[in-house]
């Protein structure tokens, strides 16, 4: 059984080491981390956590979307052989009582676990974070306050303090190709098995570990639209935003630390009780340096790929090459582009060499996204750029036309993107030039046809090493000739696909002992092919449910349709006979009316008339 960890981190660089320390003391075998833009040093901690072969990082900067990039990570760590996914924050400890976590997992047939979170109160004069302050925080509520429904109301009230409201349960589940990950870990979906509420396994929090914390919880500084999704549910962090606004941060933190085994609940004194579990299970990890992780696999796994809309290159930022991308001529979009940085720095990750090769480079679109991520994960190797930038182009249908040359305009966007260093410029065609070195990526996008697409894979390919990628650009039915070369390629045996996206596909060749990937490619695939499996049943229960709700819908308005029509019968038999009825009273008060008008005229005819 293998147990992953998945964690989203934005400054948490005094809590990280020791969190993660004790996630894999209590049996998770793997942890992957995304870094969120962090400011206080958490990249340098993920750095050195990084040497231990059990930890995979990447840095991915801009928007917070906690929820799908927790759920690309779970997704990931399934397709890397994980059978149970444990989301963590970097202020949450899981614990098990009885002392062993693996095993509650092991002689569980649930699909998922709900826990419950104990919160854990900080003391008052704990200003700034520091790993030590843990080991303070052996304070909670005696009785959490709910229900969950009502307790935002309550605080706002100030009736209550946050750090004592009955917090929403945290989930750890079977790990799943479909499986979907909630906002803050609070729930999970799409997971094989019934969900099952546990108290063999709790979340001990540290939510509030010091003054710096809740301010630093505010990120005042951050772009309300960088936190937009986070922040329609998050309501106790637009609350601290508002109180920060209002200089009102310090009264909070008195409301929500310890002091005298009390609170200061906006003056009302809350008690505390006392509970050590927290203290005691960070204990073994507080000290100056980072803990000494066990190591299990090679420091040399590739990084972290999530899925196609997350893959970055690890330790790079990705944000500052697409930017640069943008405003560069070309046809190669930041879906793909993102993948294309994941790929080279797995490829610049593993063992020698370190060379990549790009054929086809136009105005140099992709060569600043490859050249960008050379530098930054290995400045030592070098992007060789073929292209005679002639302006030959293929167009939709293998057909071909011309530009003017773009060497030019490719040498002013390397040299724009500082990659004047890194990228080696060939204006050639690639069967002109004479190569006898090691490559470990391959980035084939010159003309698209089946002739030119086979002979620049034939040209380079003897040199691409056991383990190296080749990625294909223009997999698309709009060139049938890359479609046709790839899938033969595929077909041989000697290259196996490890993501599409786009009109993108990457492939790294096996060698002689099976696919390389430290990972295992065919175990991943095997993985791969189970969960949409998995993900069809989920599909098809869906499909069904949705038919059996038309279905019932349907049901319903035939029954009010024939309702209405006879209530519509019925109304109209109404109307009927009071039409009869009606002309009926018409016809006497007709009859009525000429009696009356025979007699007044009678009355009034003059004596001796006619």
């Amino acid at each position: 059984m293998k147990v992953f960890g998945v964690m989203v981190v934005r400054n948490e660089a005094d809590i990280l080491a020791i969190n993660v320390a004790h996630h894999l003391a209590i049996g998770i075998d793997r942890i992957l981390i995304v870094d969120n833009g962090s400011s206080d040093g958490t990249d340098r901690v993920l750095e050195e956590l990084g040497t231990s072969g059990r930890v995979r990082w990447m840095r991915m900067d801009g928007p917070f979307h906690q929820s799908e990039v927790a759920t690309s990570l779970a997704r990931e760590a399934y397709l890397r052989g994980a059978d149970w996914v444990v989301p963590i924050d970097a202020d949450e400890f899981w614990f098990a009582p009885a002392g062993d976590f693996r095993r509650v997992l092991e002689e569980s047939s649930a699909g998922a676990f709900q826990a419950e979170v104990v919160n854990f109160i900080q003391a008052r004069d704990e200003r700034e974070a520091r790993a030590e302050g843990l080991s303070r925080m052996t304070r909670r509520a005696e009785t959490p306050i709910g229900p969950i429904e009502r307790i935002a109301e309550q605080v706002e009230a100030r009736e209550i303090a946050y750090v004592e409201i009955l917090y929403p349960p945290k989930h750890v589940a079977r790990a799943s190709l479909a499986i979907e990950i909630g906002q803050g870990n609070h729930s999970v979906a799409r997971v094989e098995g019934p969900t099952e509420r546990t108290e063999k396994i709790l979340c001990l929090h540290a939510p509030l570990r010091a003054l710096s914390v809740l301010a630093s919880k505010v990120d005042a500084a951050r772009p309300a639209a960088d936190l937009e999704n986070y922040l329609r549910l998050a309501w106790h962090i637009r609350r601290w935003r508002r109180l920060a606004q209002e200089g009102k941060l310090e009264e909070e933190w008195r409301a929500n630390s310890y002091d005298r085994e009390s609170l200061d609940v906006f003056g009302n004194p809350h008690p505390v009780v006392f509970d050590p579990r927290l203290r005691d299970v960070v204990a073994p990890w507080i000290g100056g340096a980072l803990p000494e992780l066990p190591d299990e696999g090679s420091a040399a796994e590739p990084p972290l790929f999530l899925d196609a809309h997350v893959g970055a290159a690890r330790g790079n930022r990705t944000g500052p090459l697409l930017a640069q991308m943008r405003p560069i001529e070309g046809w190669l979009f930041e879906p793909e582009a993102t993948v294309l940085m994941a790929t080279a720095a797995a490829a610049l990750s593993a063992a020698e060499p370190q060379t990549v090769v790009e054929v086809g480079s136009y105005c140099g679109r992709s060569t600043v996204v490859l050249g960008g991520v050379v530098k930054a994960v290995c400045p030592s190797a070098r992007l060789h750029a073929i292209d005679p930038h002639e302006g030959e182009l293929t167009t939709a249908g293998s057909e071909t036309r011309f530009e003017a040359p773009t060497l030019e305009r490719f040498r002013d966007n390397v040299a724009r993107a500082g990659l004047e260093g890194i990228v080696q410029t060939i204006p050639r065609r690639s069967f002109e030039v004479e190569w006898a070195a090691p490559i470990s990526l391959l980035f084939i996008d010159g003309l698209h046809d089946y002739g030119s697409v086979s002979r620049d894979f034939a040209h380079f390919e003897r040199w691409v090493v056991p383990g190296g990628y080749v990625v294909f650009d223009d997999y698309d039915r709009s060139f049938p000739g890359v479609i046709r070369f790839v899938d033969e390629v595929l077909e041989a045996g000697e290259y196996r696909r490890v993501l599409s996206v786009g009109k993108i596909v990457v492939t790294r060749k096996q060698d002689a002992a099976g696919p390389s990937d430290p990972e295992g490619s065919s175990e991943r695939v095997r993985r791969q092919e189970r969960g949409i499996e998995f993900l069809f049943d989920v599909l098809r229960e869906e499909v069904a449910r949705r038919e059996s709700i038309v279905a019932d819908r349907d049901r319903m308005v035939a029954d009010l349709q024939r309702e209405l029509h006879e209530k519509v019968a019925e109304c109209n038999g109404v109307i009927r006979d009071l039409q009869a009825e009606m002309h009926a009273k018409v016809g006497e008060c007709n009859r009525i009316i000429q009696e009356l008008q025979a007699r007044m005229a009678r009355a009034t005819a003059p004596e001796g008339g006619p």
